[in-house]
């Protein structure tokens, strides 16, 4: 019986030890899978307040930006015939110095009833403007600050960008400085022409940075350049309108932008070449002045005649829209055999012969068109 009683005991001591482990090993799952629960609990916490903070926080900056843009984009409305383009300003109050000096770089140029806004460009009477919408070539009339009209002359302008300069005889003119340190959160105004020729609009606000964007073809008054600086603003942009004079808080003119956003810039805001882009333009302007021109605004490679009677020459595959060589009536298929009877036979060698050329000088293409030899004057054309 004792025996018996023992092996019991046993059997039963070993069950028992059975049900411990079995009792701790599931005390420890249950530990191990609250650690696992709290610790998840925890990370979904954490997260949705990280994730709350962003969305709170990106809220908060929307809100503020537009906060900004919309107070920034009061406008401020005048008429031409008052001429005072800033007044009862509310919120430029605070900077009167920088737009007196901004006031008096700025001009009206008439033609019969068309008016356009432009700005002195250098102090011996050299204006720039948008060439859209109003007839440069004569009868101007330019209003400056102090009510004084004086008749321009237009000199020359750039297809691409729309800019067109005016030479006024006044003697030495008092007027804004052309800054070229303009950079990332700098404020700025803008002063944009409305597309009614009547009234402009005045905007604050600051710089979003200066980006690099593709520029034009190869009609383009700045030779072998494809890409232009811009500066890209905070402030919004309703309209595709033209005309946007840009300056730095002190009054000195940054930048420009005479051509549709969608020209220019695909930008929302307000965008503009700046103001070294903008010089170069114009000096290239002046400079082709003496000269009849110096780029055709044709592409096309050399011909290689396939019998004894072939054409040899530059074969056009493409005249350029608004250039001299679509205004001369250079068709695609054309093959300019010679220019003053001197041989070509690829463009680099007419691009040589014409960036030569002088504005006394006679410039006769030879052209070859469906079988017919056509002599073509171009020097008798200009993009004026």
């Amino acid at each position: 019986m004792k025996k018996k009683s023992r092996l019991i005991t046993k059997k039963f001591d070993k069950k028992q030890n059975v049900n411990t482990v079995q009792k701790n090993i599931e005390f420890r799952k249950s530990k191990k899978q609250k650690r696992i629960n709290y610790f998840i609990r925890t990370t979904f916490i954490i997260t949705v307040t990280v994730v709350s903070g962003m969305f709170i926080s990106a809220y908060m900056k929307n809100d503020n930006k537009t906060k900004t843009i919309n107070l920034t984009n009061k406008k401020l409305t005048t008429k031409f015939e008052n001429k005072k383009i800033i007044s009862k300003k509310e919120i430029l109050e605070n900077n009167k110095h920088a737009l007196n000096k901004i006031e008096k770089g700025i001009v009206v140029i008439k033609n019969g009833n068309k008016k356009r806004l432009g700005v002195v460009y250098r102090d011996d009477g050299h204006i720039i403007t948008c060439s859209d919408n109003i007839n440069l070539k004569e009868n101007i009339e330019i209003q400056f600050f102090n009510k004084v009209i004086r008749h321009g002359e237009f000199i020359g302008k750039d297809s691409l960008s729309k800019i067109g300069v005016i030479k006024v005889d006044v003697g030495k003119i008092d007027f804004p400085d052309i800054i070229d340190n303009t950079s990332k959160g700098d404020r700025v105004i803008v002063i944009e022409e409305k597309s009614k020729l009547e009234d402009v609009e005045i905007f604050q606000g600051s710089v979003e940075g200066i980006h690099k964007k593709i520029f034009g073809n190869s009609n383009t008054s700045i030779k072998g350049k494809s890409l232009i600086n811009v500066i890209i603003t905070n402030i919004l942009r309703r309209e595709e309108t033209d005309n946007i004079f840009m300056y730095n808080e002190g009054g000195n003119l940054i930048g420009i932008n005479f051509a549709p956003k969608v020209k220019l810039s695909p930008e929302i805001t307000y965008s503009a070449l700046k103001i070294t882009e903008v010089q170069e333009i114009v000096e290239n302007i002046l400079n082709n002045n003496n000269t009849v021109i110096k780029n055709i605004g044709i592409m096309g490679k050399g011909t290689v005649p396939t019998s004894n009677d072939g054409v040899k020459g530059l074969y056009i595959q493409k005249v350029c829209k608004g250039s001299i060589g679509e205004i001369a009536k250079i068709r695609p298929t054309d093959i300019i055999l010679a220019v003053n009877d001197k041989e070509i036979k690829d463009l680099a060698q007419l691009v040589e012969i014409v960036s030569n050329h002088k504005k006394d000088d006679r410039l006769i293409l030879k052209i070859w068109r469906n079988g017919e030899i056509i002599y073509n004057d171009i020097s008798a054309y200009s993009l004026k």
